[in-house]
């Protein structure tokens, strides 16, 4: 019935039916995450995972926010979420103490590196995204923390199902089937590792991951 409903109301999203204080807030939010991810190049944390990527090899698909570095979609979610998240300076959602944006702007950002996207648009699948995760993070009873749980990464997973939807779907034939595969790759991550920019910097790859596996 959630599904369903979400599936229903994310289509018909548009950046006119955005109020003017969500279109501001939107654009702060942003503008501040990218403040992060570039104060946070400098985070060893960072700078090792960048190196690992190196060494590993990646196809250059998506460039990076303060780098000349460009990585294939994958890494460039991975390795922006862990710049925006770095030093615990990223937004809060202060109900659910969930920071979203480290986790939904990332994959704005890979995705836009591989198709035309309007800044109207960009803004539309940010606020649909955004909206999900903190209507789902309300509705978490705030015990789950103590049981290893992660609102960012369980909540915010999830909102990437809307914000690709409203993006272009990469899967028409089930726009919202990625959710399942999404949940399961990243909440599990998140019982076992409790520092924010491991697991804020996983979810935005395994969003991206997800989407061409979903069935």
């Amino acid at each position: 019935m959630i599904t369903a409903t979400l599936a229903a109301w994310i289509p018909t999203l548009t950046f006119e039916a955005l109020p003017p204080r969500a279109r501001s807030r939107a654009k702060l939010a942003i503008f501040d995450a990218c403040g992060t991810a570039l104060a946070g190049t400098h985070h060893p944390a960072v700078q090792h995972l960048r190196q690992l990527i190196v060494e590993m090899g990646s196809t250059p698909q998506a460039r990076l926010i303060g780098d000349q570095l460009c990585l294939s979609l994958l890494e460039a979610a991975w390795l922006t979420g862990t710049m925006v998240e770095a030093y615990l300076y990223s937004d809060t959602h202060f109900p659910s103490h969930g920071h979203f944006t480290s986790v939904l702007l990332p994959v704005l950002l890979a995705l836009g590196e591989t198709r035309t996207v309007s800044g109207p648009e960009a803004l539309t699948a940010y606020a649909a995204g955004f909206e999900v995760a903190t209507r789902l993070a309300g509705a978490i009873p705030p015990s789950h923390d103590r049981h290893g749980w992660h609102t960012t990464a369980v909540a915010g997973v999830l909102g990437a199902c809307p914000r690709i939807n409203v993006y272009g779907p990469l899967i028409p034939r089930q726009p919202y089937g990625e959710g399942g595969w999404m949940g399961t790759l990243v909440v599990s991550i998140s019982t076992v590792v409790r520092h924010n920019w491991f697991t804020d910097g996983m979810t935005p790859c395994q969003e991206v991951l997800a989407v061409p596996m979903a069935p």
